[in-house]
């Protein structure tokens, strides 16, 4: 059966060689080559496209063009990417089950039929069809149906260029969020950011000294900061094994200590160790606070700037940026607010995850079971609690949806009380899109924040680990 299964891909890779004759025949082996390495081009940035769209489907937004997008994509990629798949196609080859040949093989199999073209155009494959742009926006209604449901709308269809621009735009933003805040707007220790109240009587002239002394400590202190927060993030990391133990010994069952990190198999053990993960997280707020507070105390003094307005009323950017500020600001005070039901909710997915794992072969232990209920149930009521808690925020991008909240873009639909598996999905979807949400609106803050220090006359702090000169560029 072996050597059938064999002899069968063998005959199925000749067909393709066959077929490929056929190509570099009618318009050369140089055109087949180019056609067949834009190929693997293509094919990775039709996958960016899939990713593009599923980020902007959850604002309710779709390309209207699904090929369209693809080129987009292919446009953006530079010549480092284009190289590495270079390399990949070069370096892949031709394995005895595979039904199709490596492309390095099938190149070279098309150069040895060294007949010249027999046919040579320039104009676009699209020359081809009457209307291709009308095709391709049909194509693509009907394969967003086909993969999200009958009820996408002609309404949920949006230009490529829009899209496109956002994406950008986004790619900016979240380039100047690392710059902005020197690494500190991280999921794990969101900036606390307070709701910001219109401005009495306020100095301009303390607001951007104090700017100015913000800057220095974040500029200077970065390095250290970076240790403490690997530092917190290992702890964190353990603390969350920690916990997977504890509730697994818990229900009764065996484990190998060592795989969590623990010197025994033990309850208590696992209690104790607890107890020293929290601790250490304790221990590390206090050294990264200071550098926290500065980052914060920064985007608050120019924002602070920025609402004053003198700045504002002469750049047609600024004005756009203070419309935006009030929404922005509400939401990453929704998240700052909001981050320990966050880590909550993180905690007890981990824990209901690894104790579903064991139900097949332990599903007779009613320890494990009662427990495992248990947990369910508190995600569930987590879940409520997040949607319910920022259900009167309103969502700070554009959306299809002109009431969207925060609630209803990170909790889309609460299933059942007794649905386990959509409770589990759902709370993997919520941190996801949670966690995304808060580096997009951080990034925006920051993106305000450091073009209003740009009109001061400030230049951007370098990235961390880059030499300061380049920041200036």
């Amino acid at each position: 059966m072996w050597i059938g299964h064999v002899i069968s891909c063998f005959m199925l890779r000749q067909m393709e060689f066959d077929a490929d004759r056929y190509e570099a025949r009618l318009v050369g082996a140089g055109t087949f080559e180019s056609t067949c390495r834009e190929l693997s081009n293509l094919g990775l940035s039709y996958q960016k496209s899939l990713a593009d769209l599923s980020s902007s489907w959850k604002e309710g937004r779709l390309a209207d063009s699904l090929p369209a997008l693809v080129g987009a994509n292919r446009r953006t990629m530079d010549a480092e990417l284009l190289r590495r798949i270079a390399q990949q196609v070069d370096a892949t080859e031709t394995g005895l089950l595979d039904t199709h040949p490596a492309d390095k093989d099938r190149i070279a199999s098309a150069h040895r039929e060294g007949k010249p073209a027999v046919f040579r155009s320039q104009l676009p494959a699209t020359a081809l069809f009457r209307d291709f742009r009308q095709l391709a926006a049909n194509v693509s209604l009907d394969f967003y149906r086909l993969n999200l449901g009958d009820h996408i709308r002609h309404q949920d269809l949006h230009s490529v260029e829009q899209l496109v621009t956002q994406q950008q735009k986004t790619g900016e933003e979240q380039e100047t969020l690392v710059r902005f805040f020197q690494g500190t707007a991280h999921v794990l220790r969101p900036l606390r950011v307070a709701a910001q109240a219109s401005p009495d009587r306020v100095d301009p002239g303390a607001l951007l000294k104090e700017l100015v002394t913000q800057r220095e400590i974040l500029s200077h202190g970065q390095a250290t900061y970076q240790k403490h927060l690997e530092r917190y993030d290992e702890a964190d990391t353990r603390l969350i094994t920690t916990l997977q133990a504890q509730a697994l010994l818990a229900a009764g069952l065996k484990i190998r200590a060592e795989e969590f990190g623990l010197k025994r198999s033990d309850v208590t053990v696992a209690e104790a160790e607890k107890a020293r993960l929290e601790r250490r997280l304790s221990q590390l707020d206090a050294p990264m606070a200071e550098f926290e507070n500065a980052a914060a105390g920064r985007l608050h003094h120019a924002l602070k700037l920025l609402e004053l307005g003198k700045l504002v009323d002469r750049h047609d950017d600024l004005r756009g940026f203070h419309q935006q500020r009030p929404r922005l600001i509400a939401a990453a005070a929704a998240f700052s607010s909001g981050f320990d039901l966050l880590r909550e909710l993180r905690n007890n997915y981990a824990v209901l995850g690894i104790l579903g794992a064991q139900l097949e072969d332990h599903g007779d232990k009613e320890q494990l079971v009662a427990r495992f209920s248990e947990l369910s149930a508190e995600l569930y009521r987590r879940l409520v609690a997040l949607s319910d808690g920022w259900s009167d925020v309103a969502y700070p991008f554009e959306h299809a949806d002109a009431n969207a909240t925060l609630g209803s873009y990170a909790v889309p639909a609460i299933p059942a009380a007794d649905d386990v598996g959509e409770i589990y999905a759902l709370a993997e979807e919520a941190l996801r899109r949670s966690f995304e949400l808060y580096v997009r609106i951080m990034g925006r803050l920051a993106f305000m924040a450091e073009r209003l220090e740009s009109e001061l006359g400030l230049e951007p702090l370098a990235r961390p680990g880059e030499d300061p000169s380049k920041a200036r560029e």
